[in-house]
């Protein structure tokens, strides 16, 4: 079926019909500026150009794009598409590999294998720094696209998350690390999985995203700083990571 990404098969005894991709395209936005993929093409827009789109524009108002640019064909199948937190460069995830691009000139700035990349936003301006899982759990981190450090945890990675800390999803908990020495900042259980990580701009606070509801906390690093300071971790806080970490807000039923 043109323009969707239904398939049908014919055969002697019945059809079969499967849908492949996503219906929606892919997209990533920074600083005004967007990139999506869709059907293989990688094109961006300008928000900040397009005619009408001041402070009078209403919350939600559909805008049509006026200023689209080719970039280019995405040279894998793009699973997910991520602005790097300084806006220079974007990453676009395939189901085992993925490549870097740099932003507008669309050249290539790495590439290698693993099934998710996230960015880091800890000296963002300064570092290019990301992290990317490899299918048998290990996590890679870069900084300015030369490999700096690769571990894996003691637990089955079932997920990564970028922002402030890196972290890194278990099977009823999450472990939160330091993107410069990663140590455990703090394991957190949760009574359901966790679907997503959204750190606020200034990496103040944190949302846990679960299923049905979410967890709003506020990340104490000066604390953190504090506790190091007083010594060498003690074996529990070595595993469990520091209790001053974060203070718990309220969660919310949504």
């Amino acid at each position: 079926m043109p323009d969707t990404g239904a398939v049908a098969f014919g055969f002697d005894e019945g059809t079969v019909v499967v849908k492949i991709g996503k219906e929606l395209p892919l997209a990533t936005f920074a600083n005004g500026k967007v990139v999506w993929v869709k059907s293989g093409e990688i094109q961006t827009m300008n928000l900040k150009l397009l005619a009408g789109a001041d402070e009078t524009s209403k919350d939600g108002e559909i805008v049509k794009p006026q200023n689209v640019k080719e970039l280019g064909q995405s040279e894998t199948f793009a699973q997910t598409i991520k602005f790097a937190p300084s806006g220079r460069y974007f990453a676009v995830n395939g189901d085992s590999d993925f490549i870097v691009y740099s932003y507008p000139k669309f050249s290539n700035a790495a590439f290698g294998s693993g099934s998710d990349l996230v960015w880091s936003t800890f000296n963002a301006s300064q570092t290019h720094a990301y992290a990317v899982r490899t299918e048998n759990g290990t996590v890679k981190v870069s900084k300015n696209f030369v490999e700096y450090k690769g571990f894996k945890t003691n637990f089955e990675n079932e997920g990564i998350f970028g922002g402030r800390l890196l972290a890194i999803k278990g099977k009823d908990f999450i472990t939160f690390y330091d993107w410069e020495e990663f140590y455990v900042v703090r394991r957190i259980d949760v009574a359901q999985p966790i679907k997503n990580v959204y750190w606020s701009e200034d990496g103040s606070s944190v949302v846990l995203a679960l299923e049905d509801s979410f967890y709003l906390l506020t990340f104490n690093p000066s604390e953190v700083e504090t506790a190091l300071a007083g010594g060498e971790a003690t074996e529990e806080e070595e595993e469990d990571g520091y209790e001053v970490a974060f203070t718990f807000v309220d969660e919310f039923p949504e």
